[in-house]
């Protein structure tokens, strides 16, 4: 299809190992501006960016957390302040379940002038420490445009 074929794109462009989500996070995914899906061994990321609206103005701990509503049983969840590339933020990692299945979330919101921007990557406990160094490339990966629109 020529979502896919975009995605091709995408993925091609990548200057970083990029990890792709597993059907387990759908319903996270389902709105995000990119989501890179894998199947084996399961996991995933999305990024995703909100501009001119009201969550500008909202605390980036505040913003961060609506990213990991729907994960249950939460458990050794850490929040703290983040700067990438120089926009202020906030980074929540958390064990939960998700559709009766062991997860681990890393999540993190960065708010710039005019956007807000997130990201998320989730994988099952035993598996996501292997794909957090593929994930902080990503999360650094992040390119504002000029007039600060994305």
């Amino acid at each position: 299809t020529e979502e896919d074929a975009r995605v091709a794109r995408v993925i091609q462009r990548a200057t970083v190992p990029i990890l792709v989500v597993a059907n387990k996070v759908d319903s996270h995914l389902e709105e995000a501006d990119l989501e890179l899906r894998r199947a084996a061994p399961p996991a995933g990321m999305l990024a995703d960016a909100t501009c001119e609206g009201r969550l500008s103005g909202q605390p980036a701990p505040l913003l961060v957390r609506h990213l990991t509503f729907g994960v249950k049983n939460r458990k050794d969840v850490r929040t703290e302040d983040v700067v990438v590339k120089g926009l202020p933020g906030a980074r929540t990692t958390l064990r939960g379940t998700l559709d009766d299945g062991e997860v681990a979330v890393d999540a993190v919101t960065l708010k710039g002038d005019r956007c807000v921007y997130d990201f998320l990557y989730v994988a099952p406990v035993d598996q996501f420490e292997a794909g957090r160094p593929e994930f902080q490339a990503f999360v650094e990966s992040l390119a504002v445009s000029p007039d600060g629109r994305r």
